[in-house]
């Protein structure tokens, strides 16, 4: 009966992640729109809402709700918009693309401009507009001072001085105070982050301070949000043994169903829709077996263990209610309560975990997952052992926190 379980469980995976493509491509969301060509003429529309997270150089589009998808490009556009969402505007700017990442820093402290159009996200509007510029690693803010003004960079670099140390270029502390004068404090400023939220934050004053309108297009309903959720759930776990001196020292223990019981922290990730989100969850589970050999001493099983496990997990949204679940993710650590085999206790190594499955109205969820082969006696090098497990999880989310 377990075998069975198990191979219906496989068909079972691979039967969603057969009709997954078909199912979340026909989910598009267009929302009202509108964008602006280079000639100057505002067009009304339903624009596909992708919530970029790097800036995009085009876009998908329809004249009427069921009117045919069509592209636009940053070539012959100059301003879109989604309604009560995002807007982007197109800039020639000089950018300095260089990366805060460490492996990949710059030996030189100035920024080194290259002159590029862009799409620029508009975060404020008003006498003094801020915008948003991200690809992969780099994320970079500009000013304009002035309607019909030059866009500049805000300059943030991280760089490697020549004895090896990690600099900051925090030019942008001094644009700020060129552009506030006496209109804010200057410690304020030089105590400024270079983030999204602290200059969104300083804008905004400096705006209030001029008596400028100011528009905010920072989306008020897409942040990143936690969820915590009681897991308990069904395991088939499996595990064999073998000694690497003896070929006949290998033990097959076999399959056992047995239950688990987890709790999720779930955090939903504030870019691409809340289709991205990284959890933590602690799983209780066990396995025990006889040894089947008409030996003695026998080496009876017991393995009973707390699984710490991090995953990275994508949503396709099926409805607004409902969404498919894609998973991976990797056991950080496995920690074993009073387990042995024989008389060898168990100390297990990490392993990774693949899931898919269904969640209803953010509240009921349901996953099938596999986890990938796992040592059990890493201290003993003249043993190997291979235990795996297939499981059926329930899910309900306890409470949510935005």
């Amino acid at each position: 009966m377990i075998k069975h379980f198990e191979i219906f469980h496989l068909k079972l995976i691979t039967f969603f992640l057969v009709i997954i493509p078909f199912k979340s491509f026909s989910q598009i969301n267009f929302e009202k729109g509108y964008f602006i060509d280079n000639s100057g003429k505002k067009t009304e529309c339903y624009i596909k809402n992708a919530d970029w997270k790097n800036n995009p150089v085009e876009f998908n589009y329809k004249l009427s709700i069921d009117g045919e998808s069509k592209i636009a490009t940053i070539d012959s556009i100059r301003e879109f918009c989604v309604l009560d969402f995002s807007k982007y505007k197109r800039f020639s700017v000089e950018i300095d693309k260089s990366s805060d990442n460490i492996s990949e820093l710059s030996n030189r402290r100035n920024p080194q401009f290259n002159t590029e159009v862009l799409f620029l996200k508009v975060l404020l509007e008003g006498n003094t507009s801020l915008y948003l510029y991200n690809e992969r690693s780099s994320t970079k803010f500009f000013y304009q001072f002035g309607v019909n003004a030059i866009v500049e960079q805000l300059i943030y670099k991280k760089y490697r001085s020549s004895d090896n140390r990690i600099g900051t270029n925090s030019y942008y502390k001094q644009q700020i105070i060129n552009l506030a004068g006496q209109c804010i404090d200057k410690n304020y400023i030089l105590g400024l982050e270079y983030s999204k939220r602290e200059l969104i934050k300083c804008f905004t004053k400096l705006n209030t301070c001029t008596n400028s309108k100011v528009i905010s297009f920072e989306k008020k309903g897409n942040k990143a949000n936690f969820n915590f959720s009681i897991r308990p759930g069904l395991r088939i776990s499996s595990l064999n043994v073998s000694y690497y001196t003896y070929s006949e020292h290998r033990i097959d223990y076999g399959s056992m169903l047995s239950g688990s019981l987890g709790f999720e922290s779930e955090l939903i990730l504030p870019f691409n829709m809340n289709k991205w989100a990284i959890s933590l969850e602690p799983t209780y589970q066990y396995y025990k077996s006889e040894d089947p050999r008409d030996i003695y001493p026998k080496k009876d099983v017991e393995y009973k263990s707390i699984e710490l496990t991090t995953s990275l997990k994508y949503f396709f949204y099926l409805s607004n209610k409902s969404k498919v679940i894609l998973n991976g993710g990797f056991i950080l650590w496995d920690f074993p309560i009073n387990s042995k085999i024989g008389n060898l206790s168990i100390d297990s190594q990490n392993n990774f975990i693949f899931g898919i499955g269904y969640n209803y109205n953010g509240k009921i969820s349901l996953e099938m997952r596999v986890s990938s082969y796992r040592e059990l006696l890493r201290n003993y090098p003249a043993y190997k052992t291979t235990y795996n497990s297939y499981s059926i999880i329930f899910g309900y989310r306890l409470f949510n926190a935005k």
